[in-house]
This record gives C-alpha cells, structure tokens and sequence, in this order.
C-alpha cells in the first residue's frame, strides 16, 4: 500500500518537473528567441522610419539646390545680353575667346549671378556646333584653358551632346531645359563639381515662361554652361549625421561619391601615363550603392564587402539629378542591447516579474530616446544655426497654414524678399567674424518688428525672407518700412567696430498660384530696388 502510494506521489512530482521543465523550456523559447526577434523587428522598423526621414530631408535639400540652380541658368539664358551675332567674330585663340570688354551686358549678368549664388563656381558661354567657349566669368579663368581646349571646342563631350538633345525635344513650354550632368572633379582645383547647360536660342527667347508652345527652330545662339561646388553638400551631410555610426552621404547616377561627411570624394590615381591625378572616389562596390544602380532601393541591413561589418541602410533617389541619398549606421550601435537582452535571459527566468519590469522600462527608455533625437534632427535641420531663425528648407511646411487660410477664407498674407546692402563690402572690411555680428543684429531687430504669427527666414547668405500673415500690401509695406528703418536707424557695433547699414526689400501680396512664382517676384522687386538706389521698398508682382 506504501508502495503504491509512493509510486502516485512520485508520478505527481514527476508531473510537476516535467511540468517546470515545458514552461521553463517555453520561457526560455520565448524570452530567449521570440521576444528578442519580435524586439530586433520592432526596433529595426523604427530606425528605418527615422533613417527614410532622414534620407528625405537631405534629398528635398539636394533637390532644392539643383532646381534653384537650373532655374537661374534657365533665366539667364533669356537674356538678350547672349544674342549678338557677332559675337563669334571677336573671338581669337590668343584670348581663348572674346575681349574681357566683349559682351558687357552678359558678363555684367553673370558676374552679378555668381555673387548671388556662390555654389557657381563659374560660367561659361559657348557656340555651336564645335562648343567652342567664346567667353568665361570670370574672365581670369579665360586664360586657364588650353589652346587645345579652345580649338577642339567640347561637342565631344557628353553634357554638349545631351543638352543639344534636351533642347530638341523641348516643347517650348515653359523655362528652356537644362542638363544636369553627373560630378566630375572640376578644375581648377580639383573639386568636385557638376555643371548646368542650357541652349540659347533667339527664335524660342520670346517664349519665355509662356504656356503656349512654340515651333521648332534652329535659330540657335550658343550654349550657357554653369559649374557648381558641391563643398555645401558635404557640410550640409555632416550636420545629418546621428549616433555614433550614423552617416549621410550622396552618390552619382554612376557610382561617384558627391558628398560625405567624413570621407575626402577625391582620391589619388596613377594615369594611364603614369603621373599622379586625382579622380573621384567609386562607390560601386557598396553594396548599398550596387543595389541602387540597379534599381532596387535599399532598406535593409547589409554587409560591406571590404570591412565585413553589418549596417542598417536607406537608400533614396533625388529625381531631378538620378543621385542617390544613402543613411547607414552599423548594426553594432542599433542592437547591441538585444545582446545584452539575450545575457540577461537565465537571469529573467529565475528573477521573473522583476526582470521583465526593467526590460520593459528599458523598452520605454529607448523608445524615447529615439523619439527625441528624431525631434531634435527635426530641429536642427529647419532652424539656421547662426540667427536662430527658420531655414528655407522648412518654409514648405510653415506656409501650409497661410495657404490654407487663404483657399478657406481668403485671408491673404504678403511677403518680403531682403538683403543687405553692399554686405561683401562689410565682410571685405571688417572681417566674417562682424559679418555675422550684423547678421544676428539684423535677425534680432527684424523679429522685434513681427507678430507671434508672422515668420522670418534666413533665406541664404544675407537674404532673408518674410511672411506677414493676414495682411495687405498697405501693411505690409509699412511693417517691411519699420523693418527697414529699424535697421539703418541705428548703428550696429561690437567692442571695436561701429556702422550702420541698410537693407533693401521687395513685396509681394499673395494672390493665388504657387508659392515659387511669388518668391521670383519678390526677389524681382528687390533688384529692382538694388538698382534703383537700395535702402528702399520696392512692391512687385501683377
């Protein structure tokens, strides 16, 4: 009877340890394999969330820049200054081209566009159908070619063939098309650089920015070419970078790097006759890059081939230019704490609920983590650095609001276009380091002037750009007159250096239509009051 009574209560504790041993086993499968496979998917669904923001800010700051610039050079070429016919026949091997006195109108435009946009390095004005350069802004750079160069002309050149085929599928609608080639290191300096290209032409000049289309005509003036630096690229992709490991970097529709922020583009070749020379630095053996040459856009952990590490990569593509827009960050940094989670399971299983408190505040904690430092790249990435005010990537996103009281209630809202006045000259004089002391000063002066409502940005360099919400030109004109005069009324000054100086805006009242053509306007405005004396208001616009 013992015996039996012992054999039952050994088949009971028989049950209870195999019992133990299934859910110590099953707890083991889940907080040992399930959980951290569940937390490894999760945590790499949200960094590639935050890798595809990233990667979209940085693409819609390329893209702004390119199509900023293909609309400057495409405005250019609309000037009459290119039209004379006899261009051609003051130019001479000697001079690479035609007199510096030559073109005055045209050179005068130029000269004037690279100070605007310091991205243009130079620009060049070219005949067809050899592509031979007839002048170079600035003229110094004239005499930099070769003889060679000037003789053989550049029709060999791929950015000469394509711009000539743009221009002749071109509709005639709209701004003429401009190529945009891939980089190449730009002399002089070897600097990495892509250049701009647009036909002019006398028979489609009229069309300007019509609607209509226009015949097709040969009446064919030349080809204006523009270089851009890419050196903002770098500083702009260093500003992106996150972590330890995080890094934005840009790539060429053929596997050149554009920018990085770490990594030098050019790297040091022997050529084909043995002299030292620079070229681009190759990406296509990333397999990052690999993928995305051919089309297949990553977003997945991969491996390098070189140094064998893992990284949690996104890859996007910038439209107007086919670049490439890559954000990596090495595994090691994303789930080191998965192994951590995984060390700690013997410990989960014998201390129970306790454990699980702290993974799931650690869970919390890191979640948070990455919710601020979204919100902080969100921050840095629309503020200016140096004023403090709004960026002109985040003026988009701000006008929504003005955009939508507008089609709701017509309530309209009028901007300014400002810069300061004979502004190299202050930096030529006293320094960059006063240049900035102006510029915060006049940041600070014209921010007193506005409502909580009404938004100021920095649009580049010494422009700035203001909105004035639920205003008309009458207003608007005498809140931008208080801005102007709140700026010459008083001398700005540091410990050693005290002077005044002016501003000079242009205004425009939104009506309807894009918030581009206003901008043009208002910047038209504003030239117009450059030309006409400065430190002045000038209203633009219909």
């Amino acid at each position: 009877m013992a015996k039996t009574t012992n054999g039952k209560k050994n088949e009971r504790i028989m049950n209870l340890v195999t019992i133990l041993v299934w859910q110590v086993a099953v707890m083991a499968i889940l907080l040992g394999i399930v959980f951290p496979v569940i937390f490894f998917l999760s945590l790499k669904a949200v960094y590639l969330r935050e890798q595809t923001a990233t990667a979209n800010t940085a693409r819609t700051f390329v893209s702004d820049m390119i199509n900023t610039k293909k609309k400057v050079i495409s405005f250019a070429s609309l000037s009459s200054g290119f039209l004379d016919e006899r261009l051609a026949d003051g130019a001479s091997p000697a001079l690479r081209g035609i007199p510096e006195t030559a073109a005055p109108r045209a050179r005068r435009l130029l000269s004037e566009l690279l100070e605007t946009f310091p991205a243009f390095r130079f620009f060049a004005f070219l005949s067809v159908p050899d592509v031979r350069p007839l002048f170079l802004e600035p003229y110094s750079l004239q005499g930099v070619l070769t003889e060679e160069q000037y003789r053989r002309g550049y029709a060999y050149r791929e950015w000469a063939q394509k711009t000539k085929e743009l221009f002749g599928v071109w509709d005639g609608r709209g701004l003429p098309p401009v190529y945009v080639s891939n980089a190449f290191l730009a002399q002089p300096g070897d600097l990495p650089g892509v250049s701009l290209s647009v036909v002019v032409d006398r028979s489609r000049r009229a069309a300007g920015l019509s609607s209509q289309s226009v015949s097709p005509k040969t009446d064919v003036a030349g080809i204006l070419y523009g270089n851009i630096a890419l050196e903002e690229l770098s500083g702009f992709m260093r500003t992106l970078s996150f972590g330890e490991t995080g890094i934005v970097y840009l790539v060429d529709g053929a596997g050149n790097l554009l920018a990085h922020p770490f990594v030098p583009t050019g790297v040091e070749v022997t050529n084909e006759r043995g002299e030292r020379a620079w070229s681009l630095r190759s990406m296509v053996d990333n397999p990052v890059i690999e993928r995305g040459l051919r089309g297949d856009l990553c977003a997945d952990i991969v491996r390098h081939q070189g140094s064998r590490k893992l990284v949690l990569a996104t890859c996007e593509v910038v439209p107007e230019t086919g670049w490439f827009v890559v954000v990596e960050q090495e595994t090691r940094e994303l789930f080191s704490t998965i192994q951590a989670y995984v060390l700690v399971v013997i410990a989960i299983i014998l201390a129970g609920v306790f454990v699980t408190a702290v993974i799931f505040a650690y869970i919390a904690r890191e979640t948070a983590e990455t919710a601020r430092e979204h919100d902080e790249l969100r921050v840095i990435s629309e503020t200016d650095p140096l004023t403090g005010l709004l960026n002109r990537r985040s003026m988009l996103s701000r006008m929504r609001n003005f955009l939508s009281d507008y089609a709701e209630n017509k309530q309209g809202f009028v901007i300014g276009m400002f810069d300061i006045d004979d502004f190299k000259v202050v930096n030529d004089t006293y320094g960059h380091v006063f240049g900035d002391v102006v510029l915060r000063e006049i940041a600070a002066r014209s921010v007193s002037i506005l409502r909580v409502d009404d938004l100021l940005f920095r649009w580049g360099g010494e422009e700035f750009l203001v909105v004035v919400r639920n205003c008309d030109l009458v207003r608007g004109r005498g809140i931008a007159e208080k801005i102007r005069r709140v700026v010459s009324d008083s001398p700005i000054s540091d410990s050693s250096v005290s002077i005044r100086v002016t501003v000079t805006i242009g205004l425009c009242e939104y009506r309807g239509g894009s918030i581009d053509s206003l901008i043009i306007q208002a910047d038209e405005a504003l030239y117009e009051g450059k030309r006409t004396g400065k430190n002045r208001v000038i209203v633009g616009g219909p």
